[in-house]
């Protein structure tokens, strides 16, 4: 990110917002990047980034019991929440609680559905684009008892929204190189095109001595960033290395951490198909292109189960590591997957510049203030789990003997 670049973020955490709307300037403007801040209470990150579920679809049911989350409505216990139906459907179609792990396909996050759904911010378009009520589905923790245990346990972001209204690849770019580079869709051309001009967070790691590893499962989602990443094999490792280096308290400063995206997928189909040098350097890292079910991302329609056994070891692996008291462990999704969202993307102030004639040679240029509209994608689940530099009792983030409880969704079904 450069000097000057209007920035319009807001945020909350448990019901406290916070704002801000300023040219961008460092935090401390006199030291030199990569200045340890001592005031922060850990010393390393792992993120953690999962597939194509919004808040309200995966954690809205919260606010049955905790008012201070900004999740589904519920009078009497009974979801009011809904969205206009269509074809013979009734003309309301509200939420309903998902009775199982299983995930249909009709759910859609196209750049096109996704302005769709979110409708000028009335969030009434769910249904609509997909002719299905499937966006409307919610899970609660009977179905979900790793994802309600982690965030009944640790902080809950009620304002976190993803930052494209679309699909996967141009939201992961915006993660780890802070824009899309005009990626719109998830396919091979981002992937295989250049990276950013303006770079990644991969080479700023590198550039200031910060210790960064992705870990990946069968291929790392790192490589929708595009040709860059073939500058980086040194710092992707196997996900075997990943427990091995909690458990020895080997963590690095920043830790990427990914599950088996599934190689057949929406996601996985693009990387599996890369042509030279892109297959040799998977190759070299190790990466496993023949392997890959069952996938773990949850994108639809992919079996929850898998992806919340994942997500659950990795986190109680980094709660269980020396490192534990150290670390902040970020827990948050690419975009919303098609699901239904009550929260509109915050308004932005476009502007665009016009030039015009002034009495002299030089134009000059003014600045036009245009209606302030929603440009950020639907609101996602965000889960910040940590220490701050705190030793107390670790937490066992799931209450259920996994996987004993809770099964594959086809074990259920006849």
């Amino acid at each position: 990110m450069q000097p000057g670049i209007e920035l319009n973020l807001r945020c909350a955490i448990d019901g406290t917002a916070y704002s801000w709307s300023s040219a961008w300037k460092p935090t401390f403007p006199d030291l030199p990047v990569g200045t340890v801040n001592h005031d922060l209470r850990f010393e390393r990150l792992v993120v953690v980034m999962m597939e194509n579920h919004s808040f309200d679809n995966l954690t809205g049911a919260l606010a049955r019991d905790r008012p201070q989350v900004d999740g589904l409505t519920f009078q009497d216990g009974v979801v009011t929440d809904w969205n206009p139906g269509v074809g013979g459907m009734p003309s309301k179609v509200t939420s309903f609680a998902l009775k199982n792990t299983a995930q249909g396909s009709d759910v859609y996050q196209t750049w096109q559905d996704s302005h769709e759904q979110i409708n000028g911010g009335s969030m009434d378009g769910f249904v609509r684009t997909a002719k299905s009520t499937q966006p409307m589905g919610y899970y609660t923790s009977d179905v979900l008892p790793f994802a309600y245990s982690l965030a009944s346990t640790f902080t809950v972001g009620n304002r976190w929204f993803s930052s494209l209204p679309g699909p996967t690849y141009p939201n992961r770019r915006f993660l780890l190189a802070g824009t899309a580079y005009g990626t719109t869709v998830t396919a091979g051309d981002p992937l295989s095109s250049a990276s950013p001009a303006s770079g990644t967070i991969f080479g700023l790691m590198s550039d200031n001595d910060i210790d960064w590893s992705v870990y990946f499962s069968e291929v790392p989602m790192s490589m929708v960033i595009g040709r860059d990443i073939l500058l980086h094999g040194d710092h992707h490792h196997k996900i075997d290395k990943f427990f091995a280096d909690c458990k020895a308290g080997n963590l690095p400063q920043v830790s990427f951490v990914d599950p088996k995206i599934g190689l057949a997928s929406k996601i996985g189909k693009p990387i599996a198909d890369l042509p030279s040098p892109f297959r040799e350097w998977l190759e070299s890292i190790d990466a496993d292109l023949i392997h890959s079910d069952p996938a773990e991302t949850e994108e639809d329609p992919q079996d929850m189960y898998y992806g919340e056994l994942w997500a659950y070891s990795v986190v109680q692996a980094v709660i269980d590591s020396p490192q534990w008291a150290g670390t902040c462990l970020i827990y948050i999704y690419d975009e919303h997957g098609g699901y239904y969202d009550h929260v509109a993307p915050p308004a932005s102030d476009r502007t665009r510049r016009r030039t015009t004639r002034s009495t002299g040679s030089h134009p000059k240029r003014r600045i036009h203030a245009v209606r302030p509209s929603c440009t950020g994608d639907h609101r996602l689940p965000l889960l910040g789990t940590g220490q701050g530099g705190r030793r107390r009792t670790r937490p066992h983030v799931c209450p259920r003997d996994y996987p004993g409880e809770v099964e594959p969704a086809r074990s259920h079904q006849a």
